[in-house]
């Protein structure tokens, strides 16, 4: 009877909510704040919070809409906290200021919800801590990117003017502040390294050399203003993702995760003699965009080839010999003893989305992260998965690595001097890099949508993908994949 009463108003709460999303001509395209604005608009007519956010969580089918649910209240905290200090001029008191910020977000977050002082004007939290752990990380994960883009912005704003280093210092004390803090938040602790105790701590040359290109003084300004100005040229050409080829240069623009490519590709390029892009600029701006600037490596993409068998397995056994050397240059710049990203933190790309929330420093935790994963998704209307145990002899120490070194990542190009001879002339996508278990580069590398055979047998032979342990990451990872992509 108390169900039947209820119906009307949930009905009613539903038709409001869908009218003041049709407003938004393209709700998945809608910047996070707009959505957050058009719910609070949808409450305020409603008069009930709680339904609002039942109905809304309730009703969009896409995980990637639910976090942009998420994500706009605490871009709102974020700038409560912070907007009073965003123009301060002097150096450690914005660094000062960031920090508070995002600490006071994070406890906002971590909130007692059933505090008598308790304020929750809108129902977010009471919301948010209905929410499960997946959907809570991966809006943290994007707030966090936000926070480093903004961050960023006024850091490059204030410091064009200047010839030093401390730009390049304060971006690597931030990015690895965030990391600590996208940790946080659902570790026991929920603690950070200060700014003052980062800044006391002198980082290695190489981490500090790889943050270079967010510094203005060190752009290549006439590549900036070509590549930019060229997007919306009729001879620009779009690339699946989102980057668009402008003469001999690429844009890309990041949100979630705007550093961790450039910050690869400038460490392996600076370490190693692996062909990657150079970057010539990383530009952020106030919304949380980050826009890249880099070289355009001619050549041909080696799935390409394969697909069209013109690649004879002697040109194959080469190159393959080839990426086995790169993969060795990167295991030899030394080990760690957890998976995670480079320099330091959560990995967070499209293997691990959301990042892990707790240290991931042996197989068995590494397989629950994605367990964990199938069971928050579709996996709950499928069986149990095995839980596996990986036995001590099947421990991996954890080694430098692109990731994801599959075809569609690798260049090749006719050797110089050697007509008719294939060679690798660049590895792009490099925001999987970090550092993994030592089978996953090979595992990677024969995962994809199309992996020819013979290209795969080569890959097992010379990166060693055959192990028990690879074939059951293997397993739940293009299991989760299909998952992903709606395939049954």
């Amino acid at each position: 009877m108390m169900e039947d009463m209820y119906k009307p108003d949930l009905e009613d709460t539903r038709k409001a909510l869908v009218h003041e999303l049709s407003r938004l001509k393209y709700i998945l395209c809608a910047d996070d704040m707009q959505l957050w604005d058009t719910l609070k608009g949808a409450m305020a007519r409603v008069g009930s919070c709680d339904q609002v956010w039942n109905v809304s969580l309730d009703i969009c089918n896409l995980e990637s809409l639910k976090i942009k649910y998420l994500v706009g209240p605490i871009k709102e905290q974020f700038h409560n906290f912070s907007d009073k200090d965003a123009n301060n001029p002097d150096r450690s008191e914005a660094l000062l200021a960031f920090e508070i910020a995002i600490l006071n977000t994070l406890k906002y977050l971590h909130e007692n919800v059933d505090a008598p002082d308790h304020e929750d004007q809108f129902g977010f939290k009471r919301a948010w801590r209905q929410c499960h752990p997946v959907p809570q990380m991966s809006a943290w994960a994007t707030f966090i990117g936000y926070a480093e883009a903004n961050f960023l912005y006024s850091l490059q704003a204030r410091g064009t003017d200047r010839s030093d280093s401390t730009i390049e210092r304060d971006a690597l004390v931030v990015h690895l502040f965030l990391g600590d803090a996208l940790a946080a938040l659902h570790s026991n602790s929920g603690t950070c390294r200060t700014m003052k105790e980062l800044l006391a701590t002198p980082p290695p040359g190489h981490w500090l050399d790889a943050f270079h290109v967010v510094n203005p003084v060190n752009w290549d300004d006439l590549a900036v203003q070509t590549a930019i100005t060229g997007q919306d040229a009729p001879e620009a050409v779009r690339f699946d993702g989102g980057a668009v080829k402008v003469g001999k240069y690429v844009v890309k623009k990041c949100r979630t995760y705007p550093l961790s490519e450039v910050l690869a590709m400038e460490f392996v390029r600076r370490n190693t003699t692996i062909p990657v892009p150079r970057v010539h600029a990383v530009r952020s701006d106030k919304n949380g965009s980050t826009t890249i600037v880099m070289d355009f490596i001619e050549g041909q993409v080696l799935e390409d080839l394969l697909r069209k068998e013109t690649v004879d397995q002697e040109q194959q056994k080469k190159l393959a010999e080839q990426l086995y050397a790169f993969v060795q240059q990167l295991r030899s710049l030394g080990t760690r003893d957890a998976v995670g990203a480079w320099p330091i933190g959560p990995l967070g790309n499209l293997f691990f989305t959301p990042p892990p929330s707790v240290p991931l420093d042996n197989l068995d935790k590494l397989y629950s992260y994605f367990v964990e994963k199938y069971e928050y998704g579709q996996g709950r209307r499928r069986p149990p998965l095995p839980q596996f145990k990986f036995h001590t002899q099947e421990r991996y120490p954890f080694v430098l690595s692109h990731g994801d070194l599959n075809t569609r990542n690798i260049i090749v190009q006719e050797s110089q001097g050697f007509p008719g001879q294939l060679e690798i002339a660049g590895i792009v996508d490099w925001e999987t890099f970090g550092w993994y278990p030592e089978f996953w580069e090979g595992m990677m590398a024969t995962f994809a949508v199309f992996s020819a055979k013979s290209w795969r047998d080569l890959i097992k032979a010379e990166l060693g993908s055959s192990t028990q342990a690879c074939q059951k990451f293997l397993w739940i990872i293009m299991l989760l994949s299909q998952i992903e992509n709606g395939i049954s």
